[in-house]
Formats: structure tokens, C-alpha cells, sequence
């Protein structure tokens, strides 16, 4: 079956929150989109260190660590555009229906998929398709999941 257009008009709007500030200060906590190849669909939790002259921040990723040092979290310069607020805290886990679009906590960040269906109802396992990087299928329980979530116009919707 097909999946049916997506009605912008009736997404769910989650709770007011103020736009996104536009410069960030030192201590925000934010997320890095993945832009780059390999990366695309992904979302790294990270906090603010330094604001940069040339615009760019330094941040301090939550769950990604310095190669070689296990213990040192990694620090990078990312541009603005590469940075948005954390969204509205929705606790991972839960029910998710077939065809929703979801967050999953994998490889030190959250990867945007799609609930393909509940593989085993008991210990509630879902099957979830990344179409980035690549086409790939795997299976994840419901702690390690949570519905997505897109920024637009400085406004959180939880996309369906």
C-alpha cells in the first residue's frame, strides 16, 4: 500500500516553545545534524562550549568519544547551520504504529527511520527502515526509540 502524502496542515503541534535563539550560548544543549556522507539522517546530542568569531561553535558531544580515548568526550566546530535545539523531551519507548516516522538511539546519536512493524510484541521490538545512508532494515526495542521530530519555523512538530 502506499504511503499516503503527508498534511503538513494537520501535524500534531507539540507545546509552544520559544524559536530557536539565534546565537546559542555557552552551556545550551543542542543536537548536530549529520550532513555528512554516512551521517545524513542522523542527530548527535551536544552542548555548546564556545561561540566562535567566524560564527561557528564549539561543541561537546554527549555519547561521542575522542578516538583513542575512551573516557574524553569529542569536541568539534560545527557551523550554526548544523545545529538546532533539543527537541520537546518525549521519553523513548512506547507504541509506535506501522509507517511512523521515529528517532532511533543508535551508533552515539539518534537516526531518523520508519516503523516497518512490531516484530515481537512481548519484549516490544520493532522492525525500522533507514532509507540513510543506505537502505537497511534492523530491529530495535521501544527503549531505544522515540517518535521524530522536525524544527520548522521555530516551532517543534512530531511528524507522523
Amino acid at each position: 500500500m502506499p504511503h499516503p502524502k503527508t498534511n503538513f496542515n494537520s501535524l500534531a503541534k507539540l507545546p509552544e516553545m520559544p524559536p530557536p535563539p539565534l546565537v546559542y550560548n555557552v552551556g545550551d544543549k543542542v543536537e548536530v545534524i549529520g550532513r555528512e556522507k554516512g551521517f545524513v539522517g542522523s542527530y548527535f546530542e551536544a552542548t555548546i562550549v564556545s561561540a566562535l568569531d567566524d560564527g561557528r561553535y564549539e561543541v561537546k558531544y554527549e555519547n561521542l568519544m575522542q578516538d583513542g580515548k575512551p573516557r574524553a568526550h569529542l569536541k568539534e566546530k560545527v557551523p550554526a547551520k548544523d545545529l538546532r535545539p533539543r527537541p520537546p523531551r518525549v521519553e523513548p519507548g512506547g507504541v509506535f504504529e506501522s509507517d511512523q516516522s521515529v528517532d532511533v538511539f543508535t551508533n552515539g546519536g539518534w537516526w531518523k527511520g520508519m516503523i516497518i512493524g512490531e516484530m515481537d510484541k512481548e519484549r516490544s521490538v520493532y522492525c525500522v527502515n533507514f532509507t540513510k545512508p543506505k537502505n537497511e532494515y534492523h530491529e530495535f526495542r521501544s527503549s531505544r526509540i522515540r517518535a521524530h521530530h522536525e524544527f520548522l519555523s521555530g516551532r517543534w512538530f512530531q511528524m507522523p
